[in-house]
């Protein structure tokens, strides 16, 4: 009845489409790889895209600044350097481009910092 299936592939899709264009930005070259399946994805944050070294420290200073301005990461992997997105199927549009630009700002403060 809430066409939930139809609801997580457009938040899905919305997440991935925002997490490539962070991704090909020459300031966010921590973001490795972005991976996505239906609303479920993930970033893997490595020091360097052309030797992909996992980063889990950098991963965990993305969350921790993330989580000062409200969005909680959950960081994965077995060097703790991919970072979770997995978010209701009933969020509304604009919170999830919020959480989004939260991500991409603190992706930015730990990168430059």
């Amino acid at each position: 009845k809430e066409n939930l299936l139809d609801r997580g592939l457009e938040i899905g899709a919305t997440i991935d489409r925002r997490l490539n264009r962070m991704a090909q930005r020459n300031t966010l070259e921590c973001i490795g790889d972005v991976r996505s399946l239906g609303c479920m994805n993930a970033i893997e944050i490595v020091k360097n895209r052309k030797t992909c070294e996992p980063n889990g420290d950098l991963a965990a200073k993305i969350a921790q600044g993330a989580l000062k301005n409200g969005l909680i990461l959950i960081t994965a992997g077995p060097t703790r350097n991919v970072i979770r997105l997995l978010v209701p199927l009933t969020i509304s549009d604009n919170l999830l481009e919020e959480g989004l630009d939260i991500l991409e700002h603190s992706l930015e403060e730990a990168v430059l910092k």
